[in-house]
């Protein structure tokens, strides 16, 4: 007994749904990216909410002239389209804090570098792929 399959249908119907997905994807591509941001944020928070001291920075030469915030108080997420369809996450320091981020991260010669940043993104990782694999899925089942 001799069975013959033609493949070139079934590869056909794969690669044009394929290449479907990045169409689908388009319209939802800012919530994706602010979802995986707000992910990002969440546990950039936890990090710092682990050194976060209840004596406003007496070890500096705080003057009391701006509020003292802490920097899990003040962690921000924009989305920014460019002009060539493209959206980016920005995950920062906000007003009161932004400045401080590189001297937390890499340290300086009075204090180690925690590398909170790379910790965060490193533990956002599988929330991260789950929320690509999600939105791929919906963009294949013909939903956004």
């Amino acid at each position: 007994m001799e069975i013959d399959f033609d493949y070139k249908d079934t590869t056909y119907e794969i690669k044009e749904q394929i290449a479907r997905i990045p169409e689908s994807l388009n319209g939802s591509k800012k919530t994706i990216i602010k979802k995986m941001a707000k992910t990002v944020q969440k546990n950039l928070i936890g990090y710092f909410k682990e050194y976060e001291s209840d004596i406003p920075n007496t070890a500096s030469n705080y003057d009391g002239s701006t509020p003292y915030v802490h920097l899990a108080n003040d962690v921000k997420v924009n989305t920014k389209d460019d002009n060539q369809g493209f959206v980016y996450a920005i995950v920062r320091g906000g007003k009161y804090t932004g400045y401080k981020w590189h001297m937390i991260e890499n340290g300086t010669t009075h204090s180690k570098a925690l590398h909170l940043i790379d910790k965060a993104m490193s533990q956002s990782e599988d929330e991260l792929d789950t929320i690509i694999d999600e939105a791929i899925g919906r963009a294949v089942q013909g939903g956004n």
